[in-house]
Formats: structure tokens, sequence, C-alpha cells
């Protein structure tokens, strides 16, 4: 794995989650133990503070669990919270597959209705115009002008983000 700097204009959390969380579910740690806190604080240039602030975000999205005397591991991929929105994006931005096509769809079937009965009655004006811009970046896909799956997506999870859950 290449040493990755985090830069210093981002916040630093959210910059190894991000880098981390793109490294996990492309499949760079599937062969190999994660490394532990002194390692990934090394690696990319952070305190064990902001590494393990990080690790706890990436924990709480689905990708890692922690074990007493074990350590922390990826989890499997059919425990990732596929409603978490950094998650989806990680999973578009690498090769797209069919069965998580299929497996996204069930799970909105489920889910969605009540999503937007719940979104109807506590949208504030701030996510009422991120579901419009979701909208409008669909109609933009059906016109060839957007990417089909991300902004399908953007519309979707402005729904679920109204809720306010």
């Amino acid at each position: 794995m290449a040493l990755t700097r985090i830069p210093r204009d981002h916040n630093l959390t959210y910059g190894l989650v991000e880098s981390l969380g793109q490294l996990i579910v492309t499949g760079e740690f599937d062969a190999k133990a994660f490394p532990t806190e002194g390692e990934l604080s090394r690696q990319h240039g952070t305190s064990r503070s902001v590494t393990r602030e990080a690790v706890k975000m990436l924990t709480a999205k689905g990708l890692l669990q922690a074990r007493p005397r074990q350590g922390t591991s990826v989890t499997p991929e059919a425990q990732w919270n596929l409603l978490d929105p950094d998650v989806l994006r990680w999973l578009l931005e690498r090769k797209f597959s069919l069965r998580l096509l299929a497996e996204f769809t069930e799970m909105r079937l489920a889910i969605e209705p009540a999503a937007a009965r719940l979104a109807a009655r506590r949208a504030d004006p701030d996510a009422v115009a991120r579901i419009r811009d979701g909208l409008r970046r669909m109609v933009a896909a059906g016109l060839g002008d957007e990417e089909p799956v991300t902004a399908d997506i953007a519309f979707h999870t402005a729904i679920l983000a109204a809720t306010g859950n």
C-alpha cells in the first residue's frame, strides 16, 4: 500500500476516513491484516487520535470491526451500511456490479416508501432543495447529461437524509 498523506487543508479525520474507505472498498486489505493504529498513523502522517476517530467512523459505517485481543479487521461486504452515502460512493467508484445494483434495489424497495413519508413530514427547506437537486440530476441522466447511477444515488440519499434519522 502506498503512503497516503492527507492534505492539510482538509479535516484530517475526514480525509483519513475517505482514504481508508476507498482502500477497504477496493479490496486493499482483503489478503492481509488491517493495519494497527500506530501503523496507520505513520502511513498517513496523522496523530493517533485522528486515526482512532477515523477507525470509529469506518466502524459505524460497517466497514470495520474491532475485537479485543484480535485487533481491527475489515467486515464482510454483506455487513457494510449501504445507506451510508460515503459507502455507496466508494462502491460506485470501484468496478460497478449487477449484484450490487440488485441488492441496493431490493433494499430501496423495502425502505423507501416509509422514508418518503417521513421526508414529506420532516424535511426542512435545505433538505427539500437537496431532493429537488437529486431529481434534477435524475432528469439530466435520462437525457444523457449526467451519470445515471450517481444521479440516482444522490436523489435517494437526499430522501433518506430528509427523514432526520
